[in-house]
């Protein structure tokens, strides 16, 4: 049997409105991106930021939070 090395993927995902970011361990991503689904099965919105920017990560997820804020509100993005 060929032994596999394993790689940390750091990933975020939605679940529920809620974002969550974690490290997941896999053979390569889509391993990775399986394994997320298998714990938490009504994730959605997968996206793996393991060679990105941490200025990136921080301008998504702050998008995502005056996202949630705005709705919360009801008000509409053309209001704002």
């Amino acid at each position: 049997m060929i032994d596999k090395k394993l790689h940390r993927f750091y990933l975020s995902f939605r679940d529920g409105g809620d974002l969550h970011v974690l490290w997941v361990e896999g053979i390569n991503l889509r391993h990775a991106k399986e394994r997320l689904l298998m714990q938490h099965q009504d994730a959605t919105d997968v996206m793996d930021w393991t060679h990105e920017n941490p200025e990136d990560l921080e301008k998504y997820l702050e998008k995502v939070r005056t996202h949630k804020e705005i709705i919360s509100l009801n008000v509409t993005p053309k209001e704002v």
